[in-house]
């Protein structure tokens, strides 16, 4: 069996000292990379609703009928696309 010596000396497993897991300089800007990707994507996103946005509403009454016109749109796709944008703009 063993035997245990509640006199010897502990090892306190808490320490004063930080530990640092990997390079010190790169962990830092990670969050600086991380808000700068973030503000991109969402002026990127923004930009994107509204060209969106400027080009279903510019085209107010499309040509449904006939292919050949310069604003022929497919029913199905505008109409889609026309009441998604009602939807989230609402």
């Amino acid at each position: 069996m063993n035997d245990i010596d509640f006199n010897e000396e502990t090892i306190s497993f808490q320490s004063d000292d930080k530990v640092t897991i990997g390079d010190p300089d790169t962990r830092s800007h990670d969050g600086d990379s991380n808000r700068s990707s973030f503000v991109a994507l969402m002026c990127i996103s923004v930009v994107f609703i509204a060209l969106v946005v400027a080009i279903v509403y510019k085209i107010r009454f499309p040509e449904f009928t006939d292919p050949e016109s310069n604003n022929y749109c497919n029913p199905n796709l505008y109409l889609t696309a026309f009441w998604i944008i009602n939807y989230v703009l609402k």
